[in-house]
């Protein structure tokens, strides 16, 4: 069975993170560039950087500066 496009993207992250490719602070792409970046949706971004979020590796922040960042 294959796995989700967004399953998919979130490994590729994850993966970056465990291998130290990304490291604390590193800011990860934002939706609209990830998109262009990985050639999926806004929504699979967000999903994938949702579950990352989720797991601890990674925080949102909103406004200026805002952005998803590796913790």
């Amino acid at each position: 069975m294959n796995k989700s496009l967004y399953m998919q993207f979130y490994e590729s992250i994850k993966n970056k993170i465990m291998n130290k490719e990304l490291v604390s602070g590193d800011q990860l792409p934002s939706d609209r560039e990830a998109c262009e970046m990985y050639n999926v949706s806004r929504i699979t971004v967000r999903q994938a950087y949702n579950l990352l979020k989720f797991e601890g590796l990674v925080f949102r922040k909103k406004g200026n500066g805002g952005g998803t960042y590796v913790l």
